[in-house]
């Protein structure tokens, strides 16, 4: 490991503790989401109610496989804190102690990015199954 990194969370690292800070928001939307379609009078509230399920599902495997991920990397994390402007998880690697932030404005974007790409993994899965 170059002396540039010695202690120090690489990017991809940070990456991961992001993800891993972000996604539990990404389930409690989905959540909402679900509860709300369930008392909606829409005629698409049963699909709406199952994508949920799915990606929830999909998601919650992901975080676990992060998290398994950081432990083979040797990096603890813990919950920290949130503020007005920005959520924060303190983290651990290699001896090196520290705290990630990520503005709340900024989650909100990447948790949207990352919910079209398992949206639309879920969507191509469906059109291979649907025949026309």
């Amino acid at each position: 490991m170059s002396d540039e990194y010695k202690g120090h969370a690489k990017i991809e690292e940070l990456t991961i503790i992001r993800d891993v800070l972000i996604m539990p928001y990404m389930l409690d939307m989905l959540d909402n989401a679900k509860n709300y379609a369930e008392w909606s009078g829409s005629i698409l509230k049963g699909l709406t109610k199952e994508l949920g399920e799915i990606l929830m599902n999909i998601i919650t495997g992901d975080l676990a496989d992060l998290r398994n991920e950081l432990r083979r990397r040797q990096i603890k994390t813990w919950d920290m804190d949130q503020d007005d402007i920005a959520l924060w998880m303190g983290y651990s690697a290699r001896g090196y102690v520290s705290k990630f932030g990520i503005t709340k404005e900024a989650a909100r974007s990447q948790i949207k990015i990352m919910l079209g790409t398992y949206m639309g993994q879920i969507i191509q899965a469906m059109r291979g199954m649907v025949k026309r």
